[in-house]
């Protein structure tokens, strides 16, 4: 919880008493409960995703989105701007807050060589990014019935499972004879190159994205705006009509779990070096999908905070 609370003390302002105290402690306990290792997307491509996000975000749900992040203050030297917020989910598992591993990916078995009938693979829909995601949209859609503390805490997340569930690896693991229980998302694929393995090749987008430090600089925010305008040029939000008509997160799921099936686990060899054709046909691949989250993340925000209604944000246990 410590860990999930960084910047707990800061939030000393809104906290007139223990009492108070124990109470938002409970209620980041309760939402540890709500949803059912390793990352998606390295941080920068999830800043890029935000920034492309950031484009399509109404100006008044804009305003009210950091209005629900300053429920929950930060303090971590690491959060500078609005970009790195995107990173949160990922910093708590990094320091050690392993209640939320599960939220970060959704492992749809991937059968290769193996009859599905034998298999002793057991999916696990409850502790999901996918349940998560779909459990956020619910406790938004409460509105007045919710509690704003909550929000912050959810949103914190939602930017970043949004960009999560469009990472392949993050919606799929390949089941094989020798790997019963899945390869943890391409974590257990090896690969000779210097991400090591097939996950990490897709959390960094082919390895062509060079990670920015945090705290971010200026010549870090320009290289992250710079690629959100490149990616946005070249997958325009024209380009997914049909894609932004689902909002049902499930079926976006299945959606990116096909790309995992025939694009991310194809063509390349287990212990070999990828080919080149491999590296650039799927960086295409991961600038559309990061294109598509931040799309339809900012479609999500439009739709579930403008239905915060002001008395909420007026109501006196939230000042």
């Amino acid at each position: 919880i410590h860990a999930a609370y960084m910047g707990y003390q800061q939030g000393k302002k809104f906290m007139t008493s223990k009492k108070q105290c124990t109470i938002n402690l409970i209620s980041v306990c309760i939402l540890l409960t709500l949803a059912g290792s390793s990352f998606a997307w390295s941080a920068t491509p999830h800043m890029i995703m935000y920034a492309i996000a950031r484009k399509d975000i109404l100006p008044n749900v804009w305003n009210r989105m950091q209005q629900i992040f300053d429920y929950m203050p930060e303090k971590d030297v690491n959060f500078t701007n609005w970009y790195e917020l995107v990173c949160w989910a990922d910093d708590i598992k990094n320091a050690h807050l392993k209640a939320q591993e599960g939220w970060h990916f959704y492992d749809q078995p991937f059968y290769d060589g193996i009859d599905p009938e034998n298999s002793t693979f057991v999916l696990n829909k409850a502790y999901s990014v996918v349940n998560t995601l779909n459990q956020s949209i619910e406790y938004f859609k409460k509105s007045d019935n919710g509690v704003m503390f909550h929000k912050s805490f959810l949103l914190r997340n939602f930017i970043h499972y949004m960009g999560d569930m469009h990472q392949p690896l993050h919606c799929a693991t390949r089941v094989t004879k020798k790997l019963p229980d899945g390869d943890r998302g391409g974590n257990l694929f090896l690969i000779k190159h210097h991400e090591k393995n097939l996950h990490a090749l897709w959390d960094t987008m082919m390895g062509k994205i060079k990670n920015v430090n945090r705290p971010l600089k200026a010549d870090g925010i320009n290289a992250i705006e710079n690629w959100a305008s490149t990616i946005r040029k070249e997958f325009p939000r024209e380009k997914f009509t049909e894609e932004l008509k689902v909002k049902d997160v499930w079926e976006m799921a299945k959606k990116i779990f096909e790309i995992a099936v025939n694009e991310t686990y194809k063509e390349i060899v287990e212990n070999e070096v990828p080919s080149e054709k491999y590296i650039a046909f799927r960086f295409q691949t991961c600038k559309k999908l990061i294109a598509l989250a931040g799309y339809r993340l900012a479609d999500f925000l439009n739709e579930l905070i403008k239905q915060i209604s002001d008395d909420e944000f007026l109501h006196k246990q939230y000042k």
